[in-house]
C-alpha cells in the first residue's frame, strides 16, 4: 500500500500544474507541462520494450530532461511567493522527487502511476457506498454489514476496531 501512495505523486504533480495552465493559464505552469509532456512523448516511443531496454533509453534520453527540470523547477521556485498556487505545485513536486524520478533506475516501472490511482479507486469508502441523500451514511453506526467483498471500511474509531466489510453494493436496501 506504501508503494501505491508514494506512486500517486506522479499523477498529482503533474495534474497540480496542467491545472494551473489550463485554468489560470500560468506561463510557468505551461513550461511545467511542455517538460512534463516531453517526458511523456520518450515514454511513448519505449512503451512495449524489455525493461533493460527502457532503463537504458531513459538513462540517454530522460534523465537530462528530468535533472534539467528540477533545476528549473527549484529556480522558478526561489522566484516566487511561497503563498501563490504555483509555488505550492512547484513545492509539492519537490518535496516529492524521490518518488517522481525513481521510474530513471528502473525500466520495470511506469512513469505514469495510472494504473495504481485505478486501483486504489476499486477501495470502497462509506462515502462511496451512500447516495448524497442518503440518510444512512448518518446512522451507519446501525447499518448491517455482511459478508466480505468489497475494501475495507472504517466508519468512525469504534466501528474501525471491529473492521468489517460491506459483503452487496445495495447498502441502502441492506440497512
Amino acid at each position: 500500500m506504501w508503494a501505491l501512495c508514494r506512486a500517486r505523486h506522479k499523477a498529482h504533480a503533474r495534474r497540480k500544474f496542467f491545472d494551473l495552465a489550463r485554468l489560470n493559464k500560468a506561463p510557468i505552469a505551461i513550461e511545467a507541462v511542455a517538460r512534463i509532456d516531453a517526458l511523456f512523448a520518450v515514454e511513448r516511443d519505449i512503451n512495449g520494450l524489455s525493461p533493460e531496454e527502457r532503463r537504458k533509453v531513459r538513462q540517454q534520453r530522460s534523465r537530462p530532461r528530468v535533472g534539467a527540470l528540477g533545476t528549473w523547477l527549484r529556480e522558478q521556485h526561489a522566484r516566487l511567493s511561497p503563498h501563490g498556487k504555483v509555488a505550492k505545485a512547484i513545492a509539492y513536486s519537490l518535496n516529492a522527487w524521490d518518488a517522481l524520478v525513481r521510474f530513471l533506475d528502473d525500466g520495470r516501472l511506469c512513469m505514469t502511476n495510472n494504473a495504481a490511482e485505478r486501483a486504489l479507486r476499486g477501495i470502497a469508502t462509506r462515502g462511496s457506498l451512500c447516495t448524497p441523500s442518503s440518510s444512512i451514511c448518518k446512522h451507519w453506526k446501525r447499518a448491517v454489514v455482511g459478508s466480505a467483498t468489497r475494501g475495507p471500511l472504517s466508519g468512525n474509531r469504534r466501528f474501525h476496531r471491529v473492521r468489517r466489510q460491506i459483503g452487496h453494493f445495495d447498502l441502502e436496501g441492506r440497512a
